[in-house]
């Protein structure tokens, strides 16, 4: 374990199967202020769920982190029945129902043996008092070995993608905005849609995710296969959530090859086993990237899911992807063994750089693998550190309440073998406090009002409806969980941010920081002169690496007009208005590339009486249109929703 994490306190958990390795979702379940840890799973093979909480009722259990480590509180959480889940496939921690606090999605796939008749959707809806309940089954039963949550229809309501593959295909369920879910078929091309597990399933696919890939503000569908005849896919959103016109837009094969299938009379079935996972922007060009996790199936090699790999795909836009996984990832090869795969990538900033890190789970039927941290080295290159190999798997989530992202290890010590040869382990759970990064002012459960100082701040008020002053200085208000979660409105003075935990109110706040990204809302201040500045220089919308830096000068103290003059003597902004160029051409370039008109001859005739007449320099009238109020009202439309920034720290 690295020197910058430490180990505070353990708690060890009734016996369980060691295959039964849980799903996760972390948040503030039992609203105590603080972020609890969810834990789902079952145990497909036998349809025994396994026990993770140490009752017969269920195989959910919720970790509360308290003063003394981590303490069981499922049982005050859960209200009534707790929930059967045979196999699970997801765990989603979202608002379902728009009342502002955190639900709980269970997928479940059913019994992993023939017929395969498939499981029931699970929604548990809380009532704002840190209590879940669980309702009705959603959708038909379904061999679904995917899920993905997103509002496909722009209807602000989150809707979820099934991945079932047997008794029915795949499906939407559509949110109807009270914790109801309506079952929708139609919205899928009939080719997908209408597939059947135990007759070749053409189109079956494990893996899914639903995320703005080619920034139109709408979700599209990435569809992951299994070892079929399928391919990866990408499904463009139209903007209404209706894919069933899409054109299935082709991602690269997997690292073991295309799928194939046959049946000689009997399924013989090879390639890419797709498990788990994630999205990030790896290589910071405002798109999110594919990180996945695959293993080998191959029947003529007897080979069921043998060895474990990444994937790392770049978005190129447009759906489009590149496999950068030879240039973006650096690490040890997994055993070529039989049951041994990576699992559940999970994208943090585990060192504090404003780098994401990738945090990755490696499982075996022997449970005698590590899990892995691969460390992002500032160029969107992922490293193994290999002070973090141990046996268990990772949770990153901050456990502490501190700001920092810890590491909740859990272990899994084998202790004997089930009657189906699978191991029975002891769950250990040890929360690893990480010493690296910055603190933050922190609110508790409930309202809070957070005041910052002099000084660049950052604040985050955790459950409750808050209020959050920043003060002075570069202020950051921090988030758990992804953007899409939240809605923001409001701008500069006064901003509203509303999501599973409550509404924030902020004043005088110029960052706002979720899990996937750090959004700029100063649109008067740095963040905002420095998009207009750049835009103006260069007649282009700006790169997001490059914005990202010279926001990150000014926030140290760099002037504007510092960094026009450094923009006017690069060789883009040469190849835009010239090496030496004269005043009015200056002028009339300026005209053109910032406000998109001819000038009017009054404003010539002043730009270049400064120009000629008195000490104004370039660099001056270039704030000049930059900061004009015609080109304010020009680029507000482009930034009003805030401006992405990389995360420097």
């Amino acid at each position: 374990m690295p020197n910058n994490f430490r180990p505070i306190s353990s708690v060890d958990l009734p016996a369980t199967v060691a295959w039964a390795v849980p799903y996760a979702a972390t948040g503030d379940f039992d609203a105590d202020g603080r972020t609890d840890l969810a834990l789902v799973t079952g145990h497909p093979a036998t349809a025994v769920p396994a026990i993770w909480n140490g009752s017969q009722s269920g195989d959910l259990t919720i970790l509360s982190f308290e003063t003394g480590g981590a303490v069981d509180v499922t049982s005050r959480v859960i209200r009534g029945t707790e929930p059967q889940i045979v196999g699970t496939t997801e765990v989603f921690a979202r608002d379902y129902n728009g009342d502002g606090h955190l639900d709980l999605f269970l997928s479940d796939s059913g019994v992993d043996f023939e017929p395969f008749p498939g499981g029931r959707q699970l929604l548990l809806l809380s009532d704002g008092s840190g209590r879940l309940e669980v309702g009705t089954p959603l959708g038909p039963a379904t061999f679904a070995h995917s899920a993905a949550t997103g509002d496909i229809d722009g209807d602000g309501r989150l809707d979820v993608f099934v991945g079932g593959n047997s008794t029915s295909g795949p499906f939407f369920l559509m949110n109807r905005g009270d914790g109801q879910m309506e079952t929708d078929f139609d919205r899928l091309p009939t080719v997908i849609r209408d597939v059947d597990f135990m007759e070749g399933f053409q189109y079956s696919f494990d893996g899914s995710r639903l995320a703005d890939l080619d920034a139109d503000a709408d979700l599209d569908l990435v569809l992951l296969p299994k070892f079929t005849n399928a391919v990866p896919i990408v499904l463009e959103n139209p903007g209404n959530g209706d894919f069933s016109a899409a054109a299935p837009i082709t991602l690269p094969a997997g690292l073991y090859g295309a799928g194939s299938l046959t049946f000689t009379p009997t399924a013989i079935a090879r390639g890419t086993q797709n498990w788990t996972e994630d999205l990030t922007d790896l290589n910071r060009d405002g798109l999110p990237d594919l990180i996945l996790a695959q293993s080998l199936w191959d029947d003529a090699l007897d080979a069921k899911y043998r060895g474990g790999r990444l994937q790392i795909l770049i978005n190129e836009g447009s759906g489009i992807f590149s496999d950068e996984t030879d240039v973006r990832l650096s690490g040890d090869a997994l055993p070529d063994e039989d049951f041994t795969n990576f699992f559940e990538p999970k994208v943090v900033d585990l060192d504090g750089d404003g780098h994401l890190d990738l945090v990755v789970t490696v499982i075996s039927q022997s449970a005698n693998y590590t899990s892995r941290v691969y460390l992002n080295d500032g160029t969107g290159r992922l490293v193994q550190d290999r002070a973090f190999d141990t046996r268990g798997i990772y949770f990153p989530l901050d456990a502490t309440g501190d700001g920092r992202v810890d590491l909740v290890h859990l272990d899994l010590e084998i202790i004997g073998a089930d009657g189906d040869g699978f191991g029975i382990a002891v769950p250990r759970f040890t929360i690893l406090e990480n010493l690296v990064g910055s603190l933050r002012f922190a609110g508790g459960p409930g309202r809070d009002v957070l005041q910052g100082t002099s000084g660049s701040d950052t604040l985050a008020g955790g459950a409750g409806d808050d209020e959050i002053h920043g003060g002075a200085g570069i202020d950051t208000a921090v988030f758990e969980g992804a953007a899409r979660d939240f809605r923001i409105s409001g701008r500069d003075a006064e901003v509203s941010v509303s999501g599973p935990s409550g509404i924030d109110t902020l004043f005088g706040v110029e960052r706002l920081r979720f899990a996937d990204g750090l959004l700029a809302v100063d649109l008067a201040g740095n963040a905002g002169r420095a998009y207009r500045i750049y835009q103006a220089a260069f007649d282009r919308t700006p790169d997001l690496a490059g914005l990202s830096f010279w926001v990150d000068r000014m926030d140290e103290g760099m002037a504007l007009l510092d960094v026009a003059n450094m923009f006017l003597a690069s060789d883009e902004a040469k190849n835009v208005y010239g090496a030496d160029p004269a005043v009015r051409d200056f002028v009339d370039r300026l005209y053109q590339n910032v406000l998109g008109r001819p000038g009017d001859p009054d404003g010539v005739s002043f730009w270049t009486a400064q120009l000629e007449t008195s000490a104004t320099g370039h660099g001056e009238v270039l704030v000049g249109f930059s900061e004009s109020a015609e080109n304010i009202d020009l680029v507000a439309p482009t930034i009003e929703n805030g401006i992405w920034l990389e995360m420097f720290g």
